[in-house]
């Protein structure tokens, strides 16, 4: 009795009926794996171990799954109630078993591995799952620890709608190959289930629901709650209003099928009204109704042949007829002959009024009622006999001209742009200037021309361009049509291809599941996605990822601006973007953001002139950073530092943003590289150096000339001669006792002194007149004698003596001269 009672009770669990909630997860399980039909004690579900494997016999386990789902844990507890709601199965199979698919929806597992759990709030998008697979014992109520095969928990964040991935979860005695998806009940929507919208068409509001859950209204309605009718085009409010769609009812006073015509009063017969019951009467009427005819004369009439028209009354004319006209309304003709009445004109409105009617080439004859006919001479015909038989039936006047019969003669009238005497002669072509453009033949005739224009041209003078087409990698697009290729956006511009320039680098892509799944291309142009072993991940696993390889291998161009790197400028934009690792979808990769950055439409914009770099690499102090460099290959145009500077905004403005990119969404921070600023001191450090290596040359340069100088004023010191004036033999014993010791006090007087007084001495020969020249006789040292009125000098050691002082006299003196070599002077 207990075995059926808990039986009912889990058929009233697995019953579950959808209703008054916002949405439910669905867990769909796939495949579950317990080789060793174990327990999580380790115990046997039925029967004993084998000896030789340690698997378990007589028996497989009788496998059923709990489902509790709770709000997001960090660190997961699997006591507690299950605040988001929970669901179970039935015995759904034993050790190992998958759940196949029906046979009328191969996609769709069986409802038996199906678990509903519905909640009735706004969904929190993150949440916790755990999963609890257990041994159904029917000699048990109660599910026991015991009985429990293996628990497994999954934190995620999902979105309602998303497609479901199958997903793997590990356990010690099991694995689960299960999925999952959240939905919104009929009549929910948004990304929380918390929009309700739910379609009418009745007193309160007609419209669908579109996908996101907003109000559309069906034909013929508008308004928050499509609940007022759109009237007929033109229907004219206040006037005018409608119930059901399409239609135009008036008010009271109004009328028309728009209701802008207003109702006049009742009997109004020559009037109007600009508000409802009025008459206001048209011009020449009055009266109440305005019936009343005001200017029966303007309104009618009624006088003919000229005659003058008069209002005596309301309603009354009289008419005064001209000469030759009678009646009331002066229609009566006297003599049609003799008087230019209506009648006596052409088609053309011309007039022959004369004695004769009938011109000089006919007589005119009177009828009755005012009409006349006219008998013509011979050779003339028509109505008044001014056209002459033969000459202008024989004659053509080309071109538009016409002919005059002149009697025996004829002219041509000719056109604009002819002459001659049938116009055939064109006169100033119009070709002449050359009107057509671009290669266009003119083809001329009067006062015309027509352009015949080449491929690719048209219009009157050919100067309108005919868009031409583009082929572009094989293909042909028509002139305007856009088309994407990878990354960038190309357009078809007169038959040039102009594309963005945003370097694409390798697309991630999803490797197939198992080598015998039926391969289909999931890159461009039919390629297979290959493995790549160098992927940047993320949020593992990211195994199941690869690149779409190029037909040939794609070379980024070489940049300084790379992630990670000390190199930053004002032409280098750098980023770091610092993700949520727990918002982040599994299997997430440096190279997918990079790729999602790539492939991001508002970057297109910003390389329409210049390529433009994205590069990414993993942040080596965080893991769940991605640092991301951008930098226009050739930056020497003098608008790069501004380019690159707006391309940052733009990133950062576009993640500010909602977009519907799952990895962008999981960026929790970005950090912006900005280069600093350079001061005025490391300006002016190299201008510093500059200046005091200037200064250090010219110091240098001084010394040195200084240091010249005064070696040049010692060594002339040193060269300089000493005048002395050496005596004959035989007086230079005689004057020996003039010597003195008094040299060393003369030694140091100035060389100047020396040289003056050797110029005044007098030599003795000459003074005598015996004419003999006497030398000074160099020493070791400088020596120099002096003559009269001078101190005596100490003689150098190879002289003898120097001769006694002799009288100054006057014409004794003269000029010395100086002998050639240093040191030494004649006088």
């Amino acid at each position: 009795m207990r075995i059926h009672l808990f039986a009912v009770w889990l058929l009233l669990t697995l019953w579950t009926e959808v209703c008054q909630c916002s949405g439910y997860l669905e867990l769909q399980l796939m495949r579950v794996e317990n080789g060793k039909g174990e327990l999580a004690n380790g115990e046997c579900c039925v029967g004993s171990r084998r000896r030789s494997d340690g698997h378990c016999e007589h028996g497989d386990c009788e496998t059923y799954f709990r489902a509790c789902l709770k709000e997001y844990q960090t660190e997961v507890s699997a006591t507690g109630p299950c605040t988001y709601g929970s669901g179970s199965t039935r015995v759904i199979g034993g050790n190992t078993f998958r759940l196949e698919g029906s046979a009328t929806n191969p996609n769709r597992i069986s409802d038996a591995g199906t678990i509903y759990i519905p909640f009735e709030f706004a969904w929190p998008r993150a949440f916790t799952l755990i999963l609890e697979a257990w041994h159904w014992d029917n000699h048990s109520l109660t599910a026991s620890e015991d009985l429990l095969i293996q628990r497994l928990t999954y934190k995620a964040v999902m979105n309602p709608g998303d497609e479901s991935q199958p997903m793997h979860l590990y356990g010690d005695t099991a694995t689960v190959e299960l999925s999952l998806s959240v939905r919104c009940d009929k009549h929910y929507y948004g990304n929380k289930c918390n929009k309700q919208c739910r379609p009418r068409d009745d007193y309160f509001g007609h419209y669908v629901c579109d996908a996101n859950g907003n109000r559309d209204c069906l034909e013929g309605w508008a308004g928050e709650d499509c609940t007022t009718a759109v009237c007929k085009p033109g229907c004219n409010p206040p006037q005018g209003r409608c119930e059901i769609p399409g239609e135009c009812k008036c008010k009271v006073g109004w009328g028309g099928p728009l209701c802008n015509q207003c109702v006049p009063y009742p009997g109004c017969k020559h009037g109007s009204c600009v508000e409802p019951w009025q008459c206001r009467c048209n011009k020449n009427w009055g009266g109440i109704l305005c019936d009343r005819d005001l200017n029966y004369c303007g309104t009618h009439q009624p006088c003919r042949n000229g005659g003058i028209c008069s209002n005596p009354e309301p309603g009354q004319y009289s008419c005064q007829c001209p000469q030759g006209y009678s009646g009331r309304n002066c229609e009566i003709v006297i003599d049609s002959c003799t008087v230019a009445v209506a009648t006596n004109s052409t088609e053309e409105d011309v007039r022959h009024i004369s004695s004769n009617v009938c011109g000089a080439h006919g007589r005119c004859i009177s009828q009755s009622g005012g009409s006349f006919t006219c008998a013509c001479q011979p050779g003339f015909t028509g109505k008044y006999c001014h056209e002459s038989d033969g000459q202008c039936d024989a004659v053509t006047c080309c071109n538009g001209g016409t002919c005059f019969d002149q009697g025996d003669s004829f002219l041509c009238v000719c056109a604009k742009g002819w002459g001659g005497s049938t116009c055939n002669t064109a006169i100033n072509s119009s070709c002449d200037s050359a009107p057509c453009l671009n290669g266009g033949a003119c083809i001329g005739g009067g006062g015309a021309y027509t352009c015949i224009c080449k491929e690719g041209w048209e219009g009157p003078t050919c100067a309108l361009l005919v868009g031409r087409v583009c082929v572009h990698a094989g293909v042909t697009f028509a002139h305007g049509q856009r088309w994407d290729q990878e990354c960038n956006t190309c357009q078809c511009v007169n038959g040039d291809v102009h594309c963005t320039q945003v370097y694409c680098g390798p697309r991630p892509c999803l490797l197939e599941v198992s080598a015998a799944a039926p391969q289909r291309p999931l890159c461009a142009g039919g390629r297979q996605c290959v493995p790549h072993h160098f992927l940047s991940c993320l949020r593992p696993p990211c195994h199941q990822w690869g690149i779409c390889p190029h037909l040939s291998p794609p070379v980024a161009p070489r940049t300084p601006c790379q992630p990670n790197s000390r190199y930053l400028d004002n032409r280098c934009a750098r980023v770091t973007l610092v993700f949520n690792r727990e918002m982040l979808p599994q299997g997430s990769t440096v190279e997918g953001v990079c790729s999602e950055l790539q492939y991001w439409p508002i970057m297109r914009g910003l390389a329409r002139d210049h390529p433009l770099l994205v590069l990414c690499d993993q942040c080596p102090s965080d893991s769940s950073a991605v640092g991301v460099a951008m930098s226009y290959v050739s930056s020497e145009h003098p608008e790069g530092q501004s380019q690159i500077q707006e391309v940052m905004r733009v990133l950062i403005e576009g993640l500010s943003k909602y977009h519907n990119s799952t990895l962008l969404l999981a960026i929790r921070e970005v950090k912006v590289q900005t280069p600093e600023p350079s001061s005025s001191r490391d300006s002016l450090l190299p201008l510093l150096c500059v200046l005091f290596a200037l200064l250090w040359l010219v110091c240098v340069c001084v010394c040195v000339c200084v240091l010249w100088t005064l070696r040049r004023r010692r060594d002339r010191e040193r060269t300089s001669a000493s005048v002395c004036v050496t005596r004959p033999p035989a007086e230079q014993e005689v004057n020996n006792h003039h010597r003195d010791n008094r040299l060393d006090n003369n030694h140091h007087r100035d060389n100047s002194l020396g040289i003056e007084g050797a110029g005044l001495l007098l030599e003795r020969g000459r003074m005598g007149g015996d004419g003999a020249e006497e030398e000074e006789e160099e020493g070791g040292g400088r020596s120099s004698c002096w003559g009269t009125g001078a101190p005596p000098l100490s003689a150098p050691p190879s002289a003898a003596a120097c001769s006694p002082p002799v009288p100054w006299t006057a014409a004794a003196t003269r000029a010395p001269r100086r002998a050639r070599g240093p040191g030494r002077v004649w006088v």
